[in-house]
């Protein structure tokens, strides 16, 4: 994929840095998830910068442990900070807590 996009970047004459996106990857279920695990680093591999877990359409506290467990496997690890995305907002839900290393699923 990187390479495709090099390759019209410089028919086009872009010189200015392009950064692939895979935006909102869905998670729905344990399936999706077991997939993305597999999925997510060959994304990586083929030349994508960064991606969005988009598990929004499980329950709240399933979006997060999916969102956990799925940030190994994107490029930088632990070290970086997963967006989680939260279509529905509920009245007085308590706001996401940085989580400790020894939390980690």
């Amino acid at each position: 994929m990187a390479r495709t996009v090099d390759a019209l970047c410089n028919e086009l004459g872009i010189t200015v840095p392009v950064a692939l996106h895979a935006d909102h990857y869905g998670i729905r279920n344990d399936k999706d998830l077991a997939q993305a695990k597999v999925e997510i680093p060959t994304l990586f591999e083929t030349g994508l910068t960064s991606i969005a877990i988009d598990a929004s359409h499980l329950p709240d506290d399933k979006n997060l442990l999916a969102n956990v467990a799925l940030n190994p496997f994107v490029p930088g690890g632990p070290d970086t900070k997963p967006r989680w995305v939260r279509s529905k907002v509920k009245k007085d839900f308590p706001r996401w807590k940085k989580l400790s290393s020894s939390s980690v699923v």
